[in-house]
């Protein structure tokens, strides 16, 4: 039987990890070793599990915990690395809150590197952000290590797009997420402007949460200094049934991300795929990653990360019949099935993990 040390917190985005305990669960050939808490305790409990696992799977956000990954490498065991994100990327070049000379930023470089470099598997989400994290920390070399297993979100209800049903005449777009430079939220109020002049019946509501709340001041004191204050909201008390449930009876249309950061025009955001386990039209800044998955033109749109360019996305949208529409929603539910589920996703990493239990 595979011993498989399972590393990380289930709290982290999309929460790969909390699907692949439950799923390995079933599989009596895997016998799960749980960590990867923060509390001081636990963090010596983490190390004290290592010698009897044979895989330490490190998952999304983990990396950067070294010593774990040092002392598998000590011990011989195989080390699988759920990249997920660049430290570097992440604090110096896209967030800028480091300069790449700074001692901070200098550590989550180095973070990065040993991560490549000790790690016998560096799992990915897509080709293009395994290229970019690898191009940007300066570990290419590494890149036959790389293997790609997709986003994973689990199916959430469909939507009843109303609007396209001309059940009413109002169109909600919704945007969910942070105020990260990545987001290009500024692309985002300057097409709303534009439509504006044209449109009476459009809406965008911007959905975050409590720890989103600060960020968005800058961007409520600009929505309502240019008077577009009755047509876009801001939303940061988060509420997943509620937000769910929302979407489901009226959201037209969902937004993804438009920023002008080279990370922007490499990656699949979360709410990409979320937007497509809804069943809701989406409308994305073009990237590297998204092309990957999507043509642009009869599944997701993409679009050029301008104001201008992601208006008239919008109001083509806007103008679709129900049929073209509902096309455009088969489409990227059987891309969602065939590279996000949650079956696929198990499916990879079971793969990923017999390989190892060969060679051993």
């Amino acid at each position: 039987m595979m011993r498989l040390y399972v590393y990380g917190s289930e709290a982290t985005t999309n929460n790969r990890i909390g699907k692949l305990k439950n799923k390995l669960k079933e599989n009596r050939n895997i016998h799960l070793v749980s960590g990867g808490c923060n509390k001081k305790i636990n963090k010596i409990l983490d190390l004290v599990k290592i010698p009897f696992c044979d895989i330490l799977y490190m998952g999304p956000f983990s990396h950067s915990n070294t010593r774990v990954i040092k002392l598998a490498k000590k011990l011989k065991k195989a080390v699988v690395i759920d990249y997920y994100v660049s430290y570097y990327d992440m604090n110096v070049l896209d967030r800028q809150l480091y300069t790449c000379d700074s001692r901070e930023g200098k550590s989550a470089l180095m973070v990065d590197r040993e991560a490549a470099c000790l790690a016998d598997t560096l799992v990915f989400l897509n080709q293009a952000e395994s290229r970019y994290y690898l191009s940007v920390t300066e570990c290419s070399q590494y890149a036959q290590k790389a293997r790609i297993i997709p986003l994973v979100i689990e199916k959430h209800p469909k939507a009843k797009l109303q609007y396209y049903r001309n059940n009413t005449d109002t169109f909600n777009i919704v945007f969910c997420g942070t105020y990260v430079p990545l987001q290009g939220i500024q692309i985002i109020i300057d097409a709303m402007e534009i439509l504006k002049q044209k449109y009476e019946n459009i809406y965008l509501y911007l959905w975050g949460n409590k720890d989103t709340v600060r960020d968005s001041t800058k961007w409520q004191n600009q929505v309502k200094e240019r008077k577009l204050d009755d047509c876009i909201y801001f939303l940061n008390e988060w509420d997943k049934d509620g937000y769910y449930k929302w979407c489901v009876e009226n959201c037209s249309l969902m937004l993804g991300v438009f920023g002008e950061s080279k990370k922007a025009y490499t990656v699949v955001p979360n709410k990409v795929v979320d937007a497509l386990a809804f069943g809701i039209p989406l409308i994305t800044g073009e990237s590297e990653g998204c092309s990957e998955f999507f043509n642009g033109k009869t599944d997701v749109i993409l679009v050029p990360h301008k104001a201008a360019d992601l208006a008239d996305a919008i109001e083509n949208i806007m103008n679709s019949d129900l049929e073209e529409v509902e096309s455009r929603v088969k489409k990227t539910d059987d891309i969602y099935l065939k590279n996000f589920s949650e079956s696929v996703f198990l499916d990879k990493f079971k793969t990923l993990f017999a390989e190892f239990e060969k060679i051993k």
